[in-house]
């Protein structure tokens, strides 16, 4: 796996992770 497509992985793992938080606690709320 090249360094950039593990840097992408992780961004969007991150993105993924982090709007999911966020709709969570939105419903939460």
């Amino acid at each position: 796996m090249t360094m950039d497509a593990e840097i992408l992985m992780a961004t969007f793992m991150a993105v993924f992770a982090a709007s999911g938080v966020l709709t969570a606690y939105w419903y939460a709320k």
